[in-house]
């Protein structure tokens, strides 16, 4: 889901008004007694309305063949990943973002069936690794990502991805759920 937001950043015009946006989202989460997982408020609702005023109407065309999103199939939990979109509503981000619970009990449906998260099943759907460059916000056997100090040899492995089990990692768990205050994530910001 991250990397589709990532992605959607590509094909969008990243202002002022976009991380003014996040920013108060974040902040309205933190609102909340039990942050995004309050039944008064609704992240994945935030998310599409954003995407729908952000994405510019072209999205879709300067996407298909490009921007690959990876979903799974709620009814038999098959990961695909979707490239081709014939309007901008059909990109497909928002079925990329669908954690159950955390956004909801209803995932989105498309082109007739429900989709979920694709980092549920395969956080590194990639056909020809040798060709990819790997992306985490997490330490972890991945081409980019944090440098954490080897706090400890001990790897996961969890749908395709290894990361290393360690206390920075937990903590990048936590805030990717549950934002941290504003000064956090400017400070994190700035620092990628």
């Amino acid at each position: 889901s991250a990397a589709a937001l990532h992605s959607w950043l590509l094909f969008s015009v990243f202002s002022e008004d976009i991380c003014a946006e996040i920013m108060a989202t974040a902040s309205e989460i933190r609102q909340h007694i039990l942050g995004p997982l309050n039944p008064s408020f609704s992240l994945f609702r935030a998310l599409e309305i954003s995407l729908r005023r952000n994405l510019p109407e072209s999205a879709h065309q300067l996407a298909s063949g490009r921007l690959f999103i990876s979903v799974t199939r709620l009814d038999n939990r098959e990961n695909r990943l979707l490239s081709k979109f014939s309007t901008k509503e059909e990109l497909a981000i928002l079925c990329s973002c669908f954690i159950p619970i955390y956004c909801g009990v209803v995932p989105p449906f498309f082109h007739g069936t429900w989709y979920i998260d694709g980092g549920l099943t395969n956080m590194l759907p990639v056909e020809a690794k040798e060709e990819t460059i790997t992306v985490s916000p997490f330490s972890g056997e991945i081409d980019i990502c944090p440098q954490d100090d080897p706090e400890t040899v001990n790897i996961m492995q969890m749908c395709g991805f290894n990361f290393y089990l360690n206390m920075r990692n937990f903590i990048r768990m936590s805030d990717a759920l549950f934002p941290p205050p504003s000064q956090v994530i400017l400070e994190r910001s700035l620092s990628s």
